[in-house]
C-alpha cells in the first residue's frame, strides 16, 4: 500500500517526438497532470544530455527524467505499479510515445525512512552501460568511452573548442534540411 503523505522517487526515460514540445514543456505539462489526481510534482530533474538538446532543438530525442511525487489525494494507491500506470498514461498523453523505461525504486512513508521498492534504477547516462561517468573524461564508470558521458561532461564543465564546433555542425545539418524541404516544396 502507498499511503497518503508517502514520497515516491520516480526515474524514466521518456521519448519527445518531432516538433512536440520543448523538455522543460513536456515535464511541466505531465507534472501538472499528476497534480490532478494527487500525486504533486516537488521536485523534478531532466538529464542535461545529447537527448536533451536534441529534444529541444524540436527533432525529438530520448530524455532522463527524476521527479520527486508526493501522494496527496487523502486515500493512497496500492502498490507503485499503480503509480507508474498513471505516470505513463499522462506521458503519453502529453508526447504520444510510452516511456522507453520508468520505475519507483524508492519510497519514503510520512515520517519514515527511505526504502526501496525492489524496481531497478534507471537512471544510467544514455550511451553509459555501467550507471555513471568518471568525473572530467568521456569514459563511464567500466573505462569504456560513452557519448552519453562526453556530452555530460561537455554541457557540466563548459564547452570546449571542439564541443562548439559539434554544436555548431549539428544546428548547421539541421538548417540545411529545413532550407532543402522549402526548396523542395516550392
Amino acid at each position: 500500500m502507498i499511503g497518503n503523505g508517502t514520497i515516491l522517487s520516480y526515474v524514466g526515460t521518456w521519448v519527445t517526438g518531432p516538433y512536440v514540445q520543448t523538455v522543460n514543456g513536456l515535464v511541466s505539462s505531465v507534472s501538472s497532470d499528476l497534480a490532478s489526481v494527487g500525486l504533486a510534482v516537488k521536485n523534478s530533474n531532466v538529464d542535461q544530455s545529447l537527448g536533451n538538446i536534441f529534444a529541444n532543438l524540436g527533432v525529438g530525442g530520448q530524455i532522463k527524467v527524476s521527479l520527486t511525487l508526493q501522494v496527496e489525494n487523502g486515500l493512497g494507491y496500492g502498490s507503485v505499479d499503480d503509480v507508474i500506470s498513471i505516470i505513463r498514461g499522462f506521458v503519453y498523453q502529453e508526447s504520444g510515445q510510452m516511456p522507453l523505461a520508468d520505475s519507483i525504486p524508492y519510497q519514503q512513508d510520512a515520517g519514515g525512512a527511505q526504502v526501496a521498492t525492489g524496481q531497478p534504477d534507471t537512471t544510467t547516462p544514455l550511451g553509459s552501460s555501467s550507471g555513471g561517468c568518471i568525473a572530467g573524461t568521456s569514459n563511464d564508470l567500466s573505462g569504456s568511452w560513452s557519448i552519453g558521458c562526453w556530452f555530460g561532461n561537455l554541457t557540466t564543465t563548459g564547452f570546449s573548442t571542439v564541443g562548439v564546433l559539434v554544436l555548431i555542425a549539428i544546428v548547421g545539418l539541421i538548417l540545411l534540411s529545413k532550407a532543402e524541404r522549402t526548396v523542395g516544396a516550392a
